[in-house]
């Protein structure tokens, strides 16, 4: 059985808009959408309790974790399902660096990818397709370039997007302080 209090409705929604501003604040990420439809659903069922009874106490229940996002009306216009994060595929390397350090990399920075996408896909929710990206590590471990190899997404918005994130990351420096030549496929769907 989860945990019940009594939360009074002004504290509640201060609270809950210190949420919402460090969420903002820090950038969000993956956890911070999650902690925003959180916040959302909480502050929407105190907005209905207040309506309801507005002289009781709102009694909260700990609910649990929500297995999937909502899903959106599909009489508001906005698309059926959340994009999901890019799946990168298994990247085609020649050089002096592991590819398991390179995968490490580009996957901690997952996120940075998916933003390129969602920002277009929210215009156009059928948007999907592979994009390949070739891009070289230099002796010191940062990117000396990158650029689409091929792409079936069709987008050059997202394309241009991913090359310029994929253009920022950084690697530990290779063993024999030489070029490192990467192709890395990423598959962008909802």
């Amino acid at each position: 059985m989860g945990k019940t209090s009594v939360v009074e409705p002004q504290k509640s929604f201060i609270f809950w808009g210190w949420v919402f501003a460090i969420v903002v604040l820090l950038g969000g990420g993956v956890g911070g959408v999650v902690l925003w439809r959180r916040a959302q659903a909480v502050a929407q069922t105190i907005r209905s309790s207040i309506k309801a009874n507005p002289t009781e106490p709102i009694v909260a229940t700990k609910s649990p974790e929500p297995s999937s996002p909502p899903v959106e009306s599909p009489a508001s216009g906005e698309p059926s399902a959340f994009p999901k994060t890019p799946l990168p595929g298994q990247p085609q390397t020649r050089g002096a660096l592991a590819k398991e350090i390179i995968q490490r990399i580009v996957r901690a920075n997952l996120s940075q990818l998916r933003l390129c996408y969602e920002r277009e896909w929210r215009r156009q929710p059928t948007l999907a397709g592979r994009v390949v990206v070739r891009f070289t590590i230099g002796p010191d471990g940062r990117v000396l370039s990158s650029d689409v190899q091929s792409s079936t997404l069709g987008n050059a918005d997202v394309e241009t997007c991913v090359v310029k994130q994929v253009g920022r990351l950084a690697f530990p420096p290779p063993k024999d302080r030489g070029n490192v030549m990467v192709v890395y496929p990423f598959v962008f769907s909802r």
